[in-house]
């Protein structure tokens, strides 16, 4: 369940990615296709003209039809400028269509079906084409059906092929994405995965922990903040822990005191009077003081602290604190006065607050 994120984001890629290649390969292959045979439609790779052309030149070369039906293959290959034979083989093969040659007199002088010599084909439709020397009609070229048809070489495998090496090529892409995916994703993961971890240790109890920042990104200002909240969180403790000891000192204090008299009195060392008890009192007087404060601190840190206001005679507050302070001002050689007006106006105000401060 920790990795969920990491295989969530991942997913989310590798199926965008696999999408992207179906639609890439499915547009390519369609593409092909239809470029494919709109290429051997306008570039017919074997044109009657200039295969009358090449008869022509052959019969100008050898003085006659001897031998023609040993190179028709090549007349045929010079006619069509060589193209796309080597992908699909002899211009023989390529040929859906049945092609004869023949002389000036009609004798069968070549034929594609391998039957020089043989009757001139006769099956409907035949297309007839005369090669023409010197203006002379020296022989005729004979398909049977339409030469001119864009249906004589089969492109399957040729879209097979383009298919085949698109997908290849997606594939490979596909898994060079996803690998890419897979370390951007790790990436991202892996600080909210340490930040985890942090959390933890902090609910543990550890405030000493700290995640290292590795980006400016959202994530690095996120591992920011929460260091900023762990050091928050430390120094907190550290001012807690230090008054909890400073409480403790101060509570001892009067405790010891008390402790120390009461053993006193039991031992007979002091007498339990009036004036013995009264210190003793003093002593629990303080006791309470502290413990008000205490509570009085929750109740402000809680946000549920109260304040008592009414009309409060400031002058007259000023001199009770003054007189309160003179025996310890004194023990110090320091001297105290207030310097207060006789007649001030009141304030509103919580007079115990205003004694604690």
């Amino acid at each position: 369940m920790r990795n969920q994120l990491w295989f969530k984001l991942t997913g989310a890629f590798a199926l965008i990615i696999f999408i992207g290649m179906v639609v890439t390969v499915g547009l390519a292959s369609q593409g092909a296709a239809t470029q494919f045979e709109h290429f051997m439609v306008a570039n017919q790779m074997v044109r009657p003209a200039t295969m009358q052309a090449a008869l022509a030149n052959y019969y100008t070369r050898n003085g006659g039809w001897q031998g023609v039906d040993t190179t028709l293959d090549a007349l045929l290959l010079d006619a069509s400028d060589g193209m796309m034979t080597g992908m699909f083989g002899s211009m023989m093969g390529m040929l859906a269509n049945r092609i004869q040659v023949l002389d000036a007199e009609g004798a069968v002088m070549a034929d594609s079906a391998g039957a020089a010599g043989g009757e001139p084909v006769s099956a409907a439709p035949l297309e007839h084409w005369p090669v023409i020397v010197d203006d002379v009609l020296v022989g005729e070229l004979v398909v049977e059906g339409s030469l001119m048809g864009a249906g004589m070489v089969d492109t399957a495998p040729v879209v097979e092929s383009i298919t085949r090496t698109v997908f290849i090529a997606a594939v490979i892409a596909a898994l060079t994405g996803l690998l890419l995916a897979a370390v951007l994703v790790r990436q991202i993961t892996r600080p909210l995965v340490d930040l985890s971890h942090a959390s933890r240790r902090i609910a543990a109890g550890d405030l000493h922990v700290r995640v290292p920042v590795k980006s400016d990104d959202e994530v690095g200002e996120l591992t920011d903040t929460f260091n900023q909240m762990a050091a928050s969180l430390e120094q907190q403790e550290t001012l807690r822990q230090s008054m909890m000891a400073d409480i403790a000192h101060e509570l001892r204090t009067p405790l010891t005191g008390l402790q120390g008299a009461i053993e006193a009195m039991q031992d007979g060392v002091f007498p339990a009077d009036a004036e013995n008890l009264e210190a003793l009192h003093v002593e629990v007087l303080l006791l309470n003081r502290l413990v008000d404060d205490l509570r009085t601190l929750a109740n402000a840190e809680a946000g549920q602290l109260a304040l008592e206001k009414a009309p409060v005679d400031v002058a007259e507050l000023c001199r009770s604190q003054v007189n309160a302070m003179q025996f310890r001002a004194a023990e110090k050689g320091i001297t105290l006065t207030a310097d207060c007006p006789a007649q001030a106006p009141p304030v509103v105000a919580d007079a115990q607050r205003l004694n604690q401060v």
